[in-house]
């Protein structure tokens, strides 16, 4: 089985590894198993940034690959940085004219907790 390998302090991938049992992660490096479909992401990704002297991060293939997004995050979403809260509070306000304050407050708490990212859960309750 193929292994990416990640630096967890930065978050790059290292390398890829073939072993026949799971690596064991250590404080400064985990293993996420490849699939042709992710190695065929990695790889893409690799090739340009090696011409820039880079490596690839995590992020760059979390957001190429939904199959190793999928698997980093375990199924949940990543909840939204702090420089996309404000523009979805926006949109959400005017979206939702008849809430108040008290439920924004309720959204951006399930935001928070639940990390449900760019997915809006539904106002509490109804005016």
């Amino acid at each position: 089985m193929n292994y990416i390998v990640v630096n967890e302090p930065t978050q790059t991938i290292l390398n890829v590894i073939t072993s026949g049992s799971q690596p064991k992660p250590d404080n400064d490096h985990s293993f996420y198993e490849a699939s042709i479909v992710v190695l065929t992401h990695f790889y893409k990704l690799n090739k340009k940034a090696r011409l820039k002297g880079e490596k690839v991060s995590v992020d760059e293939l979390m957001d190429s690959c939904t199959t190793f997004h999928d698997q980093v995050s375990k199924g949940n979403p990543i909840p939204p940085s702090p420089e996309e809260r404000p523009p979805m509070i926006l949109d959400w306000i005017k979206a939702n004219p008849n809430y108040d304050v008290n439920d924004l407050s309720e959204i951006i708490d399930n935001w928070y907790i639940s990390g449900h990212g760019k997915d809006r859960p539904r106002p509490a309750k109804p005016l």
